[in-house]
């Protein structure tokens, strides 16, 4: 999610004394199958199969959602952790018997899934580095990126492509200014994408025959804030829907754009998905007004723009981070008590 990323982008801190011996009472044997989520909260990382918490580690956890991911085939879970750069380490968790372990990896960061037991990294200022969990080994791609800076982010992966986006300033961020992307083959080979136009990406998503999604930031004012999507090749921008929102002080139905986009991605019939929600704000002088949990809307492209569906696609879930501690999972729309400190999730491969 956005708003997620947006306030707790710090660093991920682990520590691992004791990354073997679960909590008395959640049992020692994550399950392998089924819709299984890992949970980071303050100080414990848990993984959880439907409404059941299989595995739990404690540590000093300060990260986001794009501080881990899994591996293609949904064994392994791989952490960035550590808030010196050059101290950085990578924390391996194996979903079947909740073993975990560490590797050095300075300046290790975004982990994005690739096939099989494999994740790939930005490790550094230029590079990109494959981790095989299985056998707790790195090796660098032979890339060579134009960035001088420590600006380089990996967005998405998908077979032996990766999406990476960076700028050369020392003060990148999601919200900081337009970005150069690159598409890097795992052999090295590295095509540039072109400018974001617009500021820093916040979601991107590689799609079928060289098509790429990009859900960008930007900020106007106190009711015009939010992001856009643009599809490219092309350049394409999709508009979001206008639907009824419900007014919070009284002053009757009004009609308020859905302008944050959440996340895109292409399913498997080509069709591009996306999750949006209402931005939060108060402007009285349109009389705009959104209210605190303004509700997630789940979205299929078409030929004719935005079809809004009765609830997301099974093949992905994102989860929001609720006042009262309760998680909603658009897959099914089940709530999910973990806490009022959940700060990200992740699902594990189907």
């Amino acid at each position: 999610m956005r708003v997620i990323r947006r306030v707790l982008a710090a660093g991920l801190v682990l520590a691992l004394a004791a990354c073997t011996d679960a909590a008395p009472e959640t049992t020692r044997t994550p399950s392998a199958s089924g819709q299984t989520y890992a949970v980071l909260t303050s100080g414990r990382l848990l993984l959880v199969t439907g409404d059941t918490v299989t595995f739990t580690l404690d540590g000093d956890f300060a990260g986001g959602v794009d501080s881990m991911a899994w591996t293609g085939d949904g064994r392994y879970l791989v952490l960035a952790s550590g808030a010196d750069r050059a101290e950085r380490t990578l924390s391996i968790l194996d979903g079947h018997d909740g073993r975990a372990r560490t590797i050095p990896c300075p300046d290790c960061q975004d982990p994005v899934g690739l096939p099989g037991s494999r994740v790939v990294v930005a490790d550094s200022q230029r590079g990109l580095s494959i981790v095989d969990a299985e056998r707790g080994e790195l090796s660098k791609i032979p890339s060579q990126l134009p960035f001088h800076s420590l600006g380089l982010r990996v967005l998405d992966a998908a077979d032996d492509r990766v999406l990476v986006a960076g700028a050369d300033t020392d003060m990148v961020a999601p919200s900081g200014g337009p970005e150069d992307m690159y598409e890097v083959r795992l052999s090295g080979e590295t095509t540039p994408l072109g400018s974001t136009e617009a500021n820093a990406p916040v979601r991107a998503r590689l799609g079928p025959d060289g098509k790429l999604a990009i859900v960008m930031g930007f900020h106007g004012g106190a009711c015009a804030q939010g992001s856009a999507v643009q599809v490219r090749p092309g350049g394409t921008w999709l508009d979001p829907p206008t639907v009824p929102i419900r007014e919070a002080d009284g002053l009757g139905a009004t009609l308020g754009p859905y302008a944050a986009y959440s996340d895109v991605w292409w399913a498997p019939d080509g069709r591009l998905h996306a999750l949006a929600r209402a931005w939060k704000c108060t402007d009285r002088g349109d009389t705009t007004t959104v209210p605190e949990d303004p509700p997630v809307l789940a979205l299929a492209l078409d030929a004719t723009g935005w079809t809004i569906l009765p609830q997301a696609p099974a093949s992905h879930v994102v989860v929001e981070r609720w006042r009262d501690g309760t998680l909603t999972v658009l897959r099914d729309g089940t709530p999910m008590k973990i806490g009022d400190d959940t700060i990200a999730v992740t699902l594990r491969p189907a």
